[in-house]
C-alpha cells in the first residue's frame, strides 16, 4: 500500500533556512512525521565575516544545500518508505546531502 505524505515548509528567518515538516500516513492512518532542517552547508561561516553577505545572489562563493533529519518518529516496518519519501521530495529541491543523527554522532545518508 502507498504511504501518502503531506509537507509544510516553514521559513526561520534568523538562520536564513527552512524547515520541512512531514506526516506520513496510509489508509487513514497515521504512520509517522518528520522534521528537515535545510540550509547552506557553509553557512556558519558566512554569518561570522566582518560584513555578512546574507543575500545568496550577492555573494562571492556559493555552498551547496544541506538537509539534517532533526526528528524522525515512524512505526516499525514503515521507516524505508518514510526515508525514501523524504529523499525524493529533497532531490526534487536539489538537496542531495543528507545528514541524520545515530548514536549521538552525525551520520550521511547515502
Amino acid at each position: 500500500m502507498e504511504l501518502n505524505v503531506r509537507v509544510l515548509p516553514k521559513f526561520i528567518d534568523g538562520e536564513c533556512s527552512i524547515e520541512f515538516s512531514f506526516f506520513f500516513d496510509q489508509a487513514d492512518m497515521k504512520i509517522g512525521e518528520a522534521v528537515i532542517l535545510t540550509c547552506e552547508e557553509e553557512m556558519d561561516a558566512q554569518l561570522i565575516e566582518e560584513e555578512p553577505i546574507l543575500n545568496p545572489k550577492k555573494r562571492k562563493r556559493h555552498y551547496p544545500k544541506i538537509a539534517f533529519v532533526t526528528d524522525l518518529v515512524v512505526m516499525e516496518g514503515h521507516k524505508p518508505a518514510a526515508m525514501n519519501e523524504i529523499k525524493k521530495f529533497l532531490n526534487v529541491i536539489g538537496i542531495h546531502n543528507i545528514r541524520y543523527r545515530e548514536n549521538n554522532r552525525i551520520a550521511a545518508m547515502a
